[in-house]
């Protein structure tokens, strides 16, 4: 039996989650974030949880014909296993263009953002190689949590991607939205010491600061459904974005919308390259 999807993966008949996630050096808030993303696995039939391991697995996919500059590290949603970027078409489309370059799919899945090592993981298992192996040019595709997990690297790490590519990033939940929102939208907003998202804090600050000055944190490119369910969060990012990094199209939370986008952003000539 498949396991369903709770709010922070694909979109589901029931009711959707939109709890904090644990963020890096955020111990202070982690019960009040684990009970929440604890109890909204258990409603959707997802109490099973993967526990992380050492070294993060991972998937390579190079192009074979010539050595590429460029790679594409994908970090999958919440439930997401590592082949599913593959299933999805999203190699194929990269390897079928005139210029295409490397992937690599990580196995990125709950468990390591609930151990609160992503980010550790990520960087000794998977950047650092890349760089090592002579990779010049290295983009974070992150979908859903994917995309919440490619800012917490950004964040801590900002001068070791290039640039990030967001597809329906989980970027907090209700209250911070709303927060961002009511204070007229993030260049007016400040973080609320009673929140305790404190990671996703940092997030938006970090966006903020991006938004209004040029710093060293990476390129960003953000795609999302006109009806996705994070789609208020998304179209505050997009406000700070030039128009041609932001690609929406007609749809929700899901792999038919993120496809398309995904296909956009191919013939845009961003996410390879080697030319």
């Amino acid at each position: 039996m498949q396991c369903c999807r709770s709010g922070l993966g694909r979109e589901q008949d029931s009711p959707g989650f939109t709890a904090s996630v644990r963020g890096q050096g955020c111990s202070y808030s982690y019960f009040f974030i684990i009970v929440l993303i604890t109890a909204a696995l258990v409603m959707s039939g997802c109490a099973q949880k993967r526990p992380p391991v050492t070294p993060l697995p991972v998937q390579y996919y190079e192009t074979g014909d010539h050595p590429s500059a460029s790679l594409l590290v994908l970090l999958p949603g919440i439930h997401d296993p590592i082949d599913e970027f593959e299933t999805r078409g999203f190699i194929d489309a990269v390897h079928q263009t005139a210029h295409p370059c490397d992937l690599v799919s990580v196995d990125a899945h709950y468990g390591y953002y609930d151990a609160g090592t992503i980010v550790e993981r990520l960087h000794n298992d998977v950047i650092m190689p890349a760089q090592q192996a002579g990779y010049s040019d290295i983009k974070l595709v992150g979908i859903s949590l994917g995309g919440y997990g490619a800012l917490l690297y950004a964040n801590q790490h900002p001068s070791e991607v290039n640039t990030l590519v967001l597809l329906a990033p989980w970027l907090g939940d209700e209250e911070l939205i709303d927060s961002i929102t009511a204070a007229d939208g993030l260049e007016h907003w400040w973080p609320d010491d009673r929140n305790n998202d404190r990671s996703l804090q940092e997030i938006w600050l970090q966006l903020k600061k991006r938004s209004s000055s040029s710093g060293d944190f990476p390129e960003l490119y953000l795609g999302y459904g006109s009806a996705d369910k994070f789609r208020q969060a998304h179209a505050l990012l997009a406000g700070t974005l030039p128009d041609d990094h932001v690609f929406t199209i007609t749809g929700g939370h899901n792999w038919a919308s993120w496809e398309q986008l995904w296909k956009q952003m191919l013939g845009e000539h961003i996410l390879c390259a080697d030319y």
